[in-house]
C-alpha cells in the first residue's frame, strides 16, 4: 500500500509519500513468533511480484551493512578527517574496494571454511602467510586457516576462547599482507631483470 510518513521533526508539515511492503514468515519453527518485516520504499509497488523484488533487495541489506562497517571500522574512515570532496571521494573509492575484499574474505571463511585457499587466493599471498618450513602446506591450507593467518598478522591471538577477529584486526592483517605481497613482487621483478 502507499502511505505518507511524517517529515522530520524540523518540518512536520511536510510528509513523505512511500510504499509499504509487509513480509511475514510462514512455516516458522514451533514455539517461535513468525518474523514480520515492514519495509518502506520509494520504488513503485503495484503487484505481488514487485513486493517480492523489494523483499529480495532487503535480504541483501546485511552484506551492505557489513561493507560499510568494514570501511568505517576496518579502514578507520572517520579518523581520516579529509577536508575536500575530491580527497574524500578518492579515499572512499580505495576504501570501498578494500572493504569488498575484507567482506569477501570473511564471507568465504564462513561459507566454505574447509575449501582449499589456493582455489580462492593468490599463491604468493599464501606463501607469505606461511613459514618457509610450511611451504608444503600451500595446497592443503584451508580458507579458514588463511583467514585466521591474515588476522594474526593484524594482532589476532587465535586462542581457543577467542571469537572471530574483528574488522580492525582483519584490516591490519590484510594491509600487512598487501604490502608484503607488493614488496615480494618488486623483489621478484628485480631478480628477473638482473638474473
Amino acid at each position: 500500500m502507499t502511505i505518507e510518513v511524517p517529515g522530520p521533526s524540523c518540518n512536520r508539515d511536510k510528509t513523505i509519500k512511500c510504499n509499504l511492503v509487509q513480509a511475514v514468515e510462514i512455516n516458522c519453527p514451533e514455539n517461535q513468533e513468525p518474523l514480520s518485516w515492514y519495509l518502506l520504499t520509494s520504488v513503485k509497488v503495484d503487484s505481488f511480484e514487485d513486493a517480492k523484488l523489494i523483499i529480495e533487495w532487503y535480504k541483501y541489506r546485511w552484506i551492505i551493512e557489513e561493507h560499510h562497517k568494514a570501511i568505517k571500522t576496518g579502514c578507520n574512515a572517520e579518523k581520516k578527517q579529509l577536508k575536500s570532496a575530491f580527497r574524500i571521494e578518492n579515499y572512499l573509492v580505495i576504501a570501498a574496494v578494500i572493504g569488498i575484499r575484507l567482506v569477501q574474505l570473511r564471507g568465504i571463511a564462513r561459507l566454505i571454511p574447509n575449501a582449499k585457499a589456493i582455489d580462492h587466493f593468490d599463491e604468493l599471498e599464501i606463501k607469505l602467510l606461511l613459514n618457509e618450513s610450511d611451504y608444503n602446506k600451500i595446497n592443503s591450507l584451508t580458507v579458514k586457516e588463511f583467514y585466521i593467518n591474515v588476522a594474526k598478522k593484524g594482532g589476532f591471538l587465535a586462542r581457543k576462547s577467542d571469537v572471530n577477529p574483528g574488522w580492525q584486526t582483519l584490516w591490519n592483517g590484510f594491509q600487512q599482507l598487501y604490502w608484503e605481497v607488493e614488496g615480494a613482487k618488486k623483489v621478484l621483478k628485480m631478480i628477473t631483470l638482473c638474473g
